[in-house]
């Protein structure tokens, strides 16, 4: 949890990076966050060829 503008310890600082990198990943390659972060959640997210293979189409 955030406490006074920084993260309680290293590990959930890293979790949030690791996080908001994947959704600005697919927000960028206009894939829906919803569906991205259910995914995820379900331990199946999009892979790097699937979001390289979703700008080509």
């Amino acid at each position: 949890m955030k406490v006074s503008g920084q993260f309680a310890n290293i590990k959930n600082a890293e979790y949030f990076a690791r996080i908001k990198s994947y959704i600005e990943t697919c927000k960028r390659n206009d894939i829906n966050v919803h569906t991205a972060i259910v995914k995820a959640i379900e331990d199946k997210p999009y892979t790097v060829q699937e979001i390289l293979g979703k700008q080509e189409a």
